[in-house]
């Protein structure tokens, strides 16, 4: 059957309130008293904290408190935005605390001032004097794994793990290649630059919990961080986002909020707001992974691939983050992309004194793919195939079980997107007349390049999500979900969903603006492009236990088999002439 709603264009219900600024994100949320919290940051990337000279700033006028690592809860936990496992060791490492004194990148948070302006903190910053032990800064993963390097975390290995993933042989199908290519590559650093940098307010709610409204991607896993930061029952923490000013996988990651609400403990309960700088967001939250990739790639005369085997060393930062799980992806998606017997690939993720690398949108997958494409055009070349029909050629089948991820690839159409790209973009045309063009001061070329990802973490974890749905008397809906609306559209996309399967106009269902940890129903947020594919199995579910709900309450009422009735148009009518049977906003009433 033809979807009426699902797959057409429309407004997003957001559109209105963004465009005429009207939306309420969290820096609009105001609060009577509202005190202003900024970190202390270390001007050193590697050491110790040996003392602190206060005096300064404590004179400042405006200033309520200065916090010290020794001020708040020094219970370890990770900042990752993963679902907790019950494995203890599936969990993320646990190396961060709120405050530290052991330094481990420029611009550790060290200290926090709490004042009545941001001006008054800032001003008492610059006032505190700060005496360190320095100790040997390594920037590259070359430096942190060389012999005598010293621990970035007492605790463990600066390699924070090393793992290899294979299947057949790989020497025996290099011996079996015509040519073996061999080359390096190295993605670098980069930051999500989001228009709203991260923001949290903190306070003691009515109720005696403690509530922190946050501009984050994962609301419900945020309760549960800043509890286990703070020591508290989750229960006490209840999490609301509102409008988010994009994330791109930073706000993935608890950076802010568990100080956030130790800064509002520290002052008995009044609300304290920290709003770092757009210079603050770029070096100190969450960068993408620096990775250096080394392939080698054995190839026959005729396009066929014998062999793949990828080395990779990732540039995790100071803390793991999201750790291994970046640096590790890469194998199972070659293997997804270009078929092989023989495939390796091993991985070092790697602690060091830069800044901390976390989640990034396509989640490790850019940068393999980068060099994995750089490597293949190469190979094509090298043996004189077009681009284009190399990569056909080596195409993974349909219906193929990928023995790195264990998952059945039961659709692959990049042959069909390959040659329909091929035809539109005129390709082989511009590949001639870009031969002609080989010399001199204006050059062309053309390129091309494929791409392996997928929705949600499974395998590495199992993916949750949950939606209600609420009948209004009028006949419209209320939609619930965890799964965070951060400007891609999953809100508008979730309602047409549901208009689809109960049969009424998109325009009558209505969305949350804030998820609220304490209404919406569980889920693990917005990250890899899971939302429509993963919570839409959720949304979908809710949305066809609503449609019989009430198709049930009419062919009780109107004493009707429930097989001859429909949903249409917000409509009760029978399927084999559409005549009508009632409305729904008159059976909304009755189920009251």
């Amino acid at each position: 059957m033809e979807n009426k709603i699902v797959g057409h264009s429309t407004t997003r219900w957001d559109a209105m309130a963004k465009v005429t600024g009207k939306a309420k994100f969290t820096g609009d949320y105001f609060f009577k008293n509202l005190l202003h919290g900024k970190y202390l940051r270390s001007t050193i990337a590697h050491g110790y904290v040996k003392e602190y000279d206060l005096s300064e700033a404590e004179k400042v006028e405006g200033v309520i408190k200065i916090l010290l690592p020794e001020d708040v809860p020094q219970n370890f936990y990770s900042t990752a935005g993963h679902p907790w496992s019950l494995n203890p060791d599936k969990r993320d490492i646990q190396d961060r605390s709120v405050l530290t004194r052991n330094v481990r990148q420029y611009g550790e948070e060290i200290g926090a001032v709490i004042a009545t302006t941001e001006l008054a903190a800032i001003t008492a910053l610059e006032k505190i004097k700060v005496i360190y032990d320095e100790y040997p800064v390594y920037l590259t993963p070359k430096e942190s794994m060389a012999d005598g390097a010293r621990r970035i975390h007492a605790e463990r290995e600066n390699i924070i793990a090393n793992t290899c993933v294979s299947n057949g042989d790989i020497e025996k199908g290099l011996k079996e290649a015509d040519y073996v290519i061999e080359e390096s590559f190295s993605t670098p650093v980069q930051q999500h630059a989001h228009m709203e940098n991260q923001i949290a307010i903190a306070y003691l709610d009515e109720d005696q919990r403690w509530t922190c409204i946050s501009s984050t991607q994962i609301p419900h896993i945020c309760r549960r961080v800043i509890g286990q930061a703070l020591g508290v029952r989750w229960s006490t923490i209840r999490v609301k986002k509102p409008f988010i000013g994009g994330g791109f996988g930073n706000k993935q990651d608890i950076t802010i909020e568990p100080l956030a609400v130790a800064m509002s403990m520290a002052c008995g309960g009044r609300p304290v707001q920290i709003n770092i700088t757009r210079e603050e967001s770029l070096a100190y939250t969450r960068t993408r992974h620096a990775i250096d990739y080394t392939f080698k790639v054995g190839v026959k005369k005729d396009g066929t691939i014998t062999a793949i085997d990828c080395e990779a060393i990732s540039n995790q930062g100071a803390y793991a983050s999201h750790g291994h799980s970046v640096g590790g992806k890469g194998g199972g998606f070659i293997n997804a992309l270009y078929k092989t017997e023989n495939i390796r690939y091993a991985a070092k993720t790697v602690y060091t004194n830069i800044g901390v690398a976390g989640a990034m949108r396509g989640y490790g997958i850019p940068q393999v793919m980068y060099a994995l494409e750089a490597v293949m055009e190469d190979v094509a070349r090298k043996i004189g195939m077009d681009s284009i029909e190399f990569r056909i050629k080596n195409k993974v089948p349909e219906g193929t079980y990928n023995e790195l991820t264990r998952i059945n690839i039961f659709h692959n159409k990049l042959d069909l997107c390959l040659k329909k790209g091929k035809e539109q973009f005129k390709w082989d045309q511009k590949l001639a007349l870009s031969k002609q063009h080989k010399s001199g001061p204006k050059r062309r070329g053309v390129g091309v390049a494929s791409f392996s990802y997928g929705s949600g973490t499974y395998p590495f974890g199992l993916e949750v999500a949950g939606a209600r749905i609420i009948l209004i008397q009028d006949g419209s809906f209320k939609l619930l979900v965890g799964a965070t609306e951060i400007g891609q559209g999953s809100d508008t996309v979730f309602s047409q969903m549901v208009a689809e399967t109960i049969g009424v106009p998109a325009k009558h269902i209505i969305t949350e603006a804030l998820t609220d940890t304490d209404i919406a129903p569980f889920d693990t947020g917005s990250y890899a492009s899971r939302q429509s594919y993963i919570t839409g199995f959720a949304v979908k579910e809710a949305a066809e236990e609503m449609r019989m709900k009430i198709l049930t309450l009419a062919s009780r009422v109107h004493d009707l088999e429930i097989s001859t009735i429909d949903i249409v148009d917000s409509n009760i009518v029978f399927k084999h002439n559409q005549l009508l049977v009632t409305t729904l906003a008159d059976l909304a009433m009755i189920s009251l």
